[in-house]
């Protein structure tokens, strides 16, 4: 039974992704190492993007192990030295581990650490989806003007451009501590896509900064299939206004990442009876025909059990 619960699990991030939460969709999957939890769980491929996204990007190479750090003999599902992430499976880390990556293509280096639940790499992007467990990163290699990193967690998202910081995620609490360089937390709340986002900047001379509370995953994808259908704004007619519409588009489509790459942190943490009714909900938000039906009972997470 847990096993089954856990496969469930990983299988509504597809769905929470197929939604809308890139707004480009991906080439042929690149060649990558399936892993799997210590209980011996598959981990859940996911889907691309919808047929939605306004254009088509190639996949880069992702990331791929540079270094383990683990228990002799290490545990199940723990990767070994070369193998290659680039989002289409969860990397489940029992206590001990240490995972540390570098980016195929940017030579950015982060380090995951167990007990843990990880999705690196997203569509090979510089991005880790973080359902449970630690993330520390290493400042320098990779940076550049421009270019930021982005840890997505069912509390908010942390977005750096070059900095040395350690992000702890419990069942109940997110920990942010910035050793070098500075980061921002985005708790990407359920305001207008349209309106001004709020950020906290964080730099080293500030003390550790936490969130916490309860993760409603179904509040979450609901948010981030609104945000999919405010971010669909056709082009104006008059010449002149097409320069303005196309900057905006650029910044919604980047908040509609954001805000669902958070939900699909959220809904990998689900547990109990309510999996299934989030996994349809999901689905029929995709779904044009969806529109009228009743509110659905929010799902139970593991935050709010």
């Amino acid at each position: 039974m847990r096993v089954a619960r856990a496969s469930c699990a990983r299988g509504l991030v597809a769905v929470l992704l197929a939604v809308g939460c890139r707004s480009h969709a991906p080439a042929p999957e690149a060649s990558q190492a399936a892993t799997s939890t210590a209980a011996g769980t598959a981990a859940a491929p996911l889907p691309s993007a919808t047929a939605s996204s306004p254009r088509p990007r190639p996949r880069g190479p992702g990331c791929r192990v540079l270094a383990v750090k683990a228990p002799a003999p290490p545990p199940a599902g723990t990767p070994a030295v070369g193998a290659g992430f680039g989002g289409q499976a969860w990397l489940t880390l029992a206590e001990g581990v240490e995972v540390s990556l570098k980016h195929g293509e940017t030579t950015r280096e982060f380090r995951l650490v167990g007990p843990g639940l990880f999705l690196p790499c997203p569509e090979s992007e510089e991005e880790v989806v973080v359902a449970s467990g630690t993330v520390v990163t290493t400042p320098g290699p990779g940076s550049r003007a421009g270019a930021e990193v982005v840890l997505a967690t069912p509390f908010g998202v942390v977005l750096y451009a070059d900095a040395a910081l350690e992000l702890a995620l419990t069942h109940d609490k997110l920990t942010l501590r910035v050793k070098q360089g500075e980061a921002t937390l985005n708790d990407t709340g359920d305001e207008n896509l349209h309106d001004a986002v709020h950020v906290r900047h964080v730099k080293p001379t500030d003390h550790a900064v936490t969130l916490g509370g309860k993760v409603n995953a179904d509040e979450l994808g609901k948010s981030c299939d609104a945000a999919r259908d405010q971010a669909a704004v056709p082009p104006p007619s008059e010449r002149e206004a097409r320069g303005a519409w196309a900057a905006n588009m650029l910044e919604w489509h980047r908040r509609v990442r954001l805000r669902c790459a958070r939900a699909a942190a959220a809904a990998a943490r689900v547990t109990g009876p309510n999996q299934g009714r989030l996994e349809d909900l999901l689905k029929q938000q995709k779904s044009p025909t969806a529109a009228g039906r009743g509110p659905e009972t929010p799902a139970e997470t593991d935050a709010g059990r």
